[in-house]
């Protein structure tokens, strides 16, 4: 979906069509987004912008405003992240338990690093979130007084019942979880039900902001 803009930029481009210099950054972000996800996107790009060449014939028709925007928000987004969590991979690497499924899920509310690493690992997403990016509005609204006459139909109750039957269902492999960060996402954690998902998984040690959960595995790396 984030590289979606730029695939119809590129085919503006080769059409002669141009862009205002907003819209092209714009798309660019979008697609340096979409690598920070899904690195193998590359592929894509390369493919795009090889067509982009052979078409307008110019060997220097890549570099564009939204591709060089593109690149380099991309770099800095990576060495944020590597200069964040340098380890993530190689820990993760080491705690995978021989012969499980690699398959990971995180309970935070960031979706970096965790989503990045398990695309840069090989592995498979096992959650229905990239990540819990809804708590900071519903303790905004718990704030304001919201969700109080009827808890039953609050986003907190829909949040730990979501994520309680996302890992008893689907049985991530690896669990990342971000710790002392939010009140809610504590309480989450510790809700019966997450607490019961939970009781399959061993603490394998802590790396960053994020402690290491594994399935059926008593190991510990830290």
């Amino acid at each position: 979906m984030f590289s979606l803009p730029y695939v119809l930029a590129a085919g503006l481009h080769i059409s002669g069509i141009r862009l205002t210099l907003r819209s092209r950054v714009a798309y660019g972000a979008m697609l340096a987004m979409a690598l920070s996800i899904k690195p193998h996107y590359a592929l894509l790009v390369l493919f795009v912008e090889a067509c982009v060449v052979l078409c307008v014939r110019c060997p220097w028709a890549w570099l564009r405003v939204e591709t060089v925007s593109a690149l380099v928000i991309a770099i800095v987004a990576a060495l944020s992240i590597a200069l964040r969590s340098p380890s993530y991979s190689s820990f993760i690497e080491q705690a995978q338990p021989t012969g499980m499924p690699r398959t990971m899920a995180t309970l935070s509310i960031d979706m970096f690093p965790a989503f990045s690493v398990v695309e840069v690992m090989g592995g498979e997403w096992a959650s229905r979130f990239s990540c819990l990016w809804m708590i900071p509005a519903i303790e905004a609204r718990e704030r304001a007084g919201g969700d109080v006459a009827t808890p039953e139909r609050s986003g907190r109750h829909y949040l730990t019942a979501a994520v309680a039957e996302g890992l008893a269902r689907r049985q991530p492999t690896v669990v990342l979880i971000e710790e002392a960060r939010s009140r809610l996402l504590d309480d989450i954690v510790s809700a019966p039900a997450v607490h019961d998902a939970l009781r399959a998984y061993h603490r394998a040690g802590r790396v960053g902001a994020l402690s290491v959960w594994v399935r059926g595995a008593n190991v510990r790396i830290d």
